[in-house]
């Protein structure tokens, strides 16, 4: 009876407890991260000892929604002065303050990207084969603002390092897959204007074509990265790990880039010197050796300006902006000038052209050595491109060297197989004449 007389209650007063013909919604958690951002930010500039702000970092990440005391005492451990290698008072201003802040974020994704960042950076701080140049880093190029998640440079080589830290599964980088690949983009032009090495880093595992373009662009990638102690599944490795793999392929980048270095200091200045000394007996010069005096003396200031960029950046690693300038002058010198040496030919052979001085056959000569050659650096620049990193380069240079000779060559011979067949035809014609008029039957 008790049982009957609770439903009735039940279904007789319900329509009473709805508000406007809807269930009572349940109140929305309200974030936390603005309170603690402003309290951050306010007692940071009261800070006054590297103690004092290692206490502010473990109080904002104890009041974090997804941190805690349990992500500060296990993954961050505490902070205790015996485990954490990072300067704050060095790195603070260039964003480990603000990676530290992420930590207390409200959003899940956000606070394991920071931790591991802070993970990262303070293993690479404690190996003592890597010093911590920054956390956060802005960048700017071309293709748009970025930063870099953190900065490291070998201590043996000089080498920068920019690494960028990625916690997506499988299925978030699929459906972030054009912002990823955007990215990688962006570090392999940063690479390409400050000599730095892009590294890209993923505690899980990578997508194929992500993995790709990130080959074909020069980064390198390294997935299934693990910090902690527990036991390994299978294809997991440790940071120590890649710590010791990118110390192992810093040696190895450094003495090919002296090799490379040395070369094209060598090369640039014998072809300009060569040019020069060919400008200087310009009446003396055939027209083939006029245009290659031209080329050579674009080419080797080109390589020169930038082999002295190169050097330039090198010294300058401490500055940033200083370092992209000069590299973006010798890149720039390096590319325009041989355009602007092949423009100058062009001009010198028509205007040749236009005063006489050259015969249909010398003009057509010249403009099928031209064009072969031009397809064939087009062509080694697509072999590059197809291949990718330091190895596609390597390929590249050689497939436009060979490809180019070979082109220039097959169009020489067809010009001149050409002009031979006018020649012939009009020997022909002219042996006719001396025939039908003068009676010289032997000629045939």
């Amino acid at each position: 009876m008790k049982v009957r007389a609770t439903y009735l209650a039940l279904f007789v007063f319900w329509p009473f407890t709805l508000v406007n013909g809807q269930e009572p919604k349940v109140r929305p958690t309200l974030p936390r991260y603005p309170e603690i951002r402003t309290d951050f930010l306010g007692s940071l500039s009261d800070v006054s000892s590297d103690e004092e702000r290692l206490e502010l970092y473990r109080e904002t990440v104890r009041r974090g929604r997804h941190a805690g005391d349990r992500r500060l005492a296990r993954q961050l451990h505490n902070f205790s002065p015996d485990w954490f290698h990072l300067d704050p008072t060095k790195l603070g201003l260039r964003g480990l303050d603000k990676t530290v802040l992420r930590i207390a974020s409200d959003s899940l994704a956000q606070v394991q990207g920071a931790s591991r960042t802070i993970l990262y950076a303070n293993a690479l701080a404690g190996s003592g084969i890597f010093e911590v140049s920054g956390i956060n880093v802005p960048c700017r190029n071309p293709l748009g603002k970025t930063d870099a998640d953190i900065v490291v440079v070998h201590r043996s080589t000089d080498l920068p390092i920019r690494i960028e830290v990625n916690e997506q599964t499988l299925k978030a980088q699929r459906a972030d897959l054009a912002r990823i690949m955007t990215q990688i983009d962006k570090m392999a032009l940063d690479a390409q204007m400050t000599g730095e090495i892009p590294v890209l880093i993923n505690r899980h595992e990578f997508l194929p074509e992500i993995k790709e373009h990130a080959r074909k662009r020069g980064v390198w990638t390294y997935e299934k990265v693990r910090t902690g102690e527990s036991r390994y599944g299978p294809g997991q490795v440790s940071f120590e790990d890649v710590v010791r793999d990118l110390d192992k392929k810093c040696q190895l980048v450094a003495a090919v880039r002296l090799a490379v270095h040395a070369s094209y200091v060598g090369r640039s200045s014998w072809r300009f010197a060569e040019g020069a000394m060919r400008v200087h007996s310009w009446e003396r010069l055939s027209l083939e050796e006029r245009l290659a005096a031209l080329h050579e003396l674009a080419h080797g200031a080109g390589y020169a300006l930038d082999s002295l960029s190169q050097a330039l950046t090198k010294a300058s690693k401490s500055s940033g902006g200083f370092a992209r300038l000069a590299s973006q002058v010798g890149k720039g010198a390096r590319y325009f000038l041989p355009i602007a040496g092949y423009a100058g030919v062009e001009i010198y052979i028509f205007y040749e052209y236009y005063a006489g001085r050259l015969s249909n056959r010398q003009f057509w000569r010249v403009q099928a050595r031209q064009a072969g050659w031009t397809t064939g650096v087009l062509v080694g620049l697509g072999v590059s491109y197809l291949i990718g990193g330091h190895i596609g380069v390597a390929v590249g240079l050689g497939v436009a060297w060979v490809s180019g000779y070979l082109l220039r060559e097959v169009a020489e011979l067809l010009v001149d197989s050409y002009y031979h067949r006018l020649d012939e035809a009009m020997r022909k014609k002219y042996v006719e004449f001396l025939i039908q008029h003068y009676g010289l039957h032997y000629l045939k």
